[in-house]
């Protein structure tokens, strides 16, 4: 099998989805080798610490529209005797899909993978419908997210697998005392610290970060938050209102790092938070890097407790609280803070879970799907 991941990024990016790609393209050449391929609008992974020596063949074909890069991407292809085509577009896989029936006639077969189940924009969801005839395989984030879209358009189900988001236990697993990433980040040593790492919002919405700000008063004085990851204006944002409730010394808020340094931030954590809401997106069909990063920090986490995060953990890895809930939330720290045995407990559970969830081990699951 020769595979190209057909993708319109362009890259370094802070985005999530762009170390997504990035992340399953090290993992699936790894593998693949020179079968292996990566396009894109413009990558270049000169900067990019420990991805070098994993020689990615990249293809960077510019900022074209959706059609035309269909076009770019099929002569690649037919040339380079691509037999499979892996895309997380739907208007650029709908092209190629078009494209490839009625003009370029070649044999190829296509994979979409899927993060969400798209309801807001009417053109996508006409390409979403037309990729139901010419898609071969299909890959879901998360078990609610193939249920519900196999039965809107009503997918064959051995056409379609699940396989969660992952981590590189070489980037996350470090060997660091609390103390000493403390020390290297400028954080007190005196304080119990809970803390989130990555984007403060996604598609506009809050991440339940003004749960946590409704959560930050119940908790003892030596109680603080430090959220790092944001753009710099919902930093600015976020900061404001915490200063605004009284917690100017209470609440931190710190943008994007390079992701040693989002590593050293969760060692230096007490407590890793996901506070997300309960809207249909975080649900059913979010797969956070960010949880199996916290898992390979052996960190003890607090998580709301939705469908989407229970098809990964569950009481015996992490302590599960109503979403929405400031004063559940506070409750569930004070509990882990309290309780050291506890907390050593969900941090090894999860800590030994996250082996599951490795980008190598989720490329070897899709490419024997494929």
């Amino acid at each position: 099998m020769r595979l190209i991941y057909a993708t319109s990024i362009t890259y370094p990016s802070g985005l999530a989805n762009r170390m997504q790609i990035i992340a399953m393209s090290k993992a699936l050449a790894d593998k693949m080798k020179t079968n292996f391929f990566l396009g894109g609008a413009k990558i270049d992974l000169s900067a990019e610490a420990g991805l070098s020596e994993h020689n990615l063949q990249i293809i960077n074909f510019g900022n074209l529209k959706s059609y035309s890069l269909a076009v770019q991407y099929l002569k690649f292809a037919k040339k380079n005797r691509i037999d499979r085509i892996y895309c997380r577009e739907p208007r650029l896989l709908f092209f190629m899909a078009l494209f490839n029936k009625f003009y370029f006639r070649f044999k190829v077969k296509f994979a979409y993978e899927i993060h969400r189940l798209i309801e807001d924009n009417r053109t996508d969801m006409f390409a979403e419908k037309v990729l139901s005839f010419f898609v071969d395989k299909y890959i879901f984030v998360t078990s609610h997210l193939r249920d519900m879209y196999s039965e809107k358009y009503g997918l064959i189900r051995n056409k379609t697998f699940v396989a969660p988001d992952g981590v590189d236990p070489g980037i996350f697993d470090i060997d660091v005392s609390k103390a000493e990433a403390r020390k290297k980040l400028n954080l007190p040593q005196d304080k119990k610290i809970i803390g989130y790492c990555g984007r403060f919002k996604t598609m506009g919405e809050d991440k339940g970060f003004l749960d946590v700000l409704e959560a930050l008063p119940l908790l003892e004085e030596n109680v603080i938050f430090v959220a790092m990851g944001g753009k710099p204006r919902h930093v600015v944002e976020y900061q404001q209102l915490a200063d605004s409730k009284g917690l100017k010394s209470r609440a931190f808020f710190r943008d994007h790092q390079t992701q040693s340094i989002v590593a050293l931030y969760q060692k230096a954590f007490d407590i890793l938070l996901m506070p997300f809401p309960a809207t249909t997106h975080y649900t059913y069909f979010m797969s956070p890097m960010k949880m199996f990063e916290y898992m390979a920090a052996k960190r003890p986490i607090v998580v709301s407790d939705l469908p989407s995060v229970r098809e990964v953990l569950n009481e015996n890895t992490a302590v599960l609280v109503e979403a929405g809930n400031p004063v559940a939330f506070a409750e569930a720290v004070k509990r882990v803070l309290k309780d050291k045995k506890l907390a050593d407990r969900l941090a090894a559970n999860a800590y030994r879970d996250s082996g599951q969830y490795t980008w190598t081990r989720r490329a070897e699951n899709i490419l024997r799907f494929l």
